[in-house]
């Protein structure tokens, strides 16, 4: 008996000693629930919040230097102005809608932009304040959050359950609330935002979280490689990292404070990278090392990036997708389609060639959990063919992973495509890897200005075109006219989707155009013919009347 007992005292002192080693940094609250209202509610233009932390809750004396929110997803850029205040208080409830905490009994801690605060989706927002709070570890801690840009988006919040109304809030579209006299409250709520309070180091840090590219993922040749500080253990002041082509990567920054590195990254080739952290009292272990891959020049690698032309070149858009700047998996940008319960909508790669190791790497985001996204093939983009099961969304507004097997697809060249399912959401693509994009020429374009047969048609036209839907991805574009059926003077080339003259066309005269895309296999066949004819010359050489001046 008291064998065993001495085993229970050494196991309680051994929890006890881990306890005090990681206790530099305190997390409340866990799970995976998430919530729009606490910290800020982004959904509006401006809001108030106070939320109530425990002394028991935090348990640990001493200044609090950071403070951390579980941010999931959502832009910032509109919700970004915060001030944050922190105070003692015995308060364990807001009784009323009108219960607020004092300004008076509070301190300002922070106050600024905090967009470069926030963090990949599903991680901690790490806010450094401005000025450390000397919390006691006898009263509880009110946390309150002033939000003043005065716009709004779609964000959510890590949450848990704490007692009946710890959080009180106040929302408005038009009334900024002045802290020192809140307004009544527009609700009260026991759930309250996920939170780390981070206290001075007493332990060296834990090994870096490595975040992004993906562990055996993709980057784009732009890429950067971003990391974090390990919750449950004490906060880095610097990091090595080690980056290269070989398994074992060299030490390629010393002692940076970003919690990110942007290398020179090339086409087409695998890297590793780990990150090793250090503080005042010590050095962590390494972190475990990574790779990914950056694609070739000649396969399909989208972000939607560019604001024209769009879809990008090569891809096909009949279900009429559309670029967006409101969630973006890497990048600024993303493709997004609001479903429909009638309509299926198609987004799709070019042409690719694919082999037995061959896979389609997405990321897809849906407004609804209930919001599915089918991965389709085609020979020639009229007969669509599901690949595999549905692409579901277990929380709304968050970024899935999907790695599709193309092996048995093997031997052909195919069209890949995105279809949204059959419910009302909004979808997100981005960041999409696939196969090598088979070699061959364009298909033939379709012409759109001028109209067929049009007349007075001006001598500097700016001829317009939609690109081929068939085919390999242009280079360019050339653009013919004259007066032959088919026309065989090259006017000149473009990479757009357009091209306006610069020698004028004769006056009044009907002429031929033709546009024909090119690549590195070759040309085109030629688009069908239009004919247009331009304006007469407006220049009077001659009056309808003779004039004497004799007189």
């Amino acid at each position: 008996m008291k064998k065993l007992l001495m085993i229970a005292t050494l196991l309680a002192l051994m929890l006890a000693m881990f306890n005090i080693a990681f206790a530099d940094t305190v997390t409340i609250g866990t799970g995976t629930s998430t919530g729009s209202t606490l910290p800020i509610s982004a959904g509006w233009g401006f809001t108030y919040s106070q939320q109530i932390y425990t002394q028991a809750q935090i348990n640990k004396s001493g200044d609090i230097t950071k403070i951390r929110f579980y941010y999931v997803s959502g832009p910032i850029a509109l919700n970004k102005d915060w001030v944050i205040y922190m105070g003692h208080s015995t308060k364990t409830t807001f009784a009323t809608t009108t219960d607020w905490e004092p300004l008076t009994n509070l301190t300002q801690v922070f106050a600024g932009d905090v967009t470069s605060m926030v963090p990949l989706g599903n991680n901690w927002m790490e806010i450094t304040l401005d000025t450390p709070f000397p919390y006691n570890n006898s009263d509880n801690l009110i946390v309150a959050v002033d939000e003043n840009t005065p716009s709004y988006a779609s964000m959510s919040w890590g949450a848990f359950t704490s007692a009946t109304n710890t959080g009180i809030y106040y929302r408005s579209d038009s009334v900024n609330p002045d802290p020192a006299t809140p307004p009544t409250s527009s609700g009260r709520t026991g759930t309250i935002a996920r939170v780390q309070f981070a206290f001075p180091n007493t332990t060296a840090p834990l090994a870096p979280t490595l975040l992004a590219p993906a562990n055996g993922g993709w980057s784009f040749t732009d890429g950067k490689l971003i990391w974090s500080n390990t919750a449950g253990g004490a906060d880095a002041a610097t990091y090595d990292v080690y980056f290269g082509t070989a398994a074992t990567p060299p030490l390629v920054s010393s002692a940076q404070t970003a919690s990110s590195y942007t290398p020179t990254l090339a086409a087409n080739t695998t890297y590793y990278w780990k990150v090793v952290a250090t503080n005042e009292i010590g050095t962590s272990p390494a972190s475990p090392t990574w790779s990914f891959k950056t694609p070739s020049t000649t396969q399909v690698a989208e972000s939607f990036e560019n604001v024209t032309p769009f879809p990008p070149a090569g891809w096909a858009n009949p279900g009429t997708w559309s670029r967006s700047t409101t969630y973006a998996k890497n990048g600024a940008a993303s493709a997004y389609k609001y479903g429909s319960t009638s309509t299926a909508y198609i987004i799709s790669t070019p042409r690719v060639t694919i082999t037995s190791t061959s896979t389609l790497d997405l990321w897809t985001l849906a407004s609804a959990t209930t919001g599915t996204l089918q991965i389709v093939y085609s020979p020639d983009r009229v007969t669509w063919t599901q690949l595999g099961g549905n692409i579901t969304h277990a929380a709304t507004y968050t970024w899935y992973n999907t790695v599709a097997d193309l092996s048995t697809l093997a031997g052909n060249n195919y069209y890949l495509g995105v279809r949204t399912g059959l419910q009302s959401a909004s979808y997100y693509i981005d960041a999409a890897f696939g196969p090598e994009m088979t070699p061959e020429a364009p298909g033939p374009v379709t012409l759109t200005a001028p109209a067929d047969l049009a007349t007075g048609v001006s001598n500097y036209p700016t001829f317009t075109w939609t690109a081929p839907t068939l085919g390999g991805v242009p280079t360019a574009y050339k653009v013919y006219c004259d007066a032959n059926n088919p026309p065989t003077t090259l006017l000149g080339t473009s990479t757009t989707l357009s091209y306006t003259v610069t020698s004028a066309l004769p006056w009044n005269s009907p002429l031929y155009w033709k546009v024909v895309a090119y690549n590195g296999t070759g040309d085109a066949t030629g688009s069908p013919v239009r004919s247009f004819t331009t304006m007469a010359d407006p220049t009077i050489s001659s009056f309808p009347f003779v004039e004497g001046f004799e007189t």
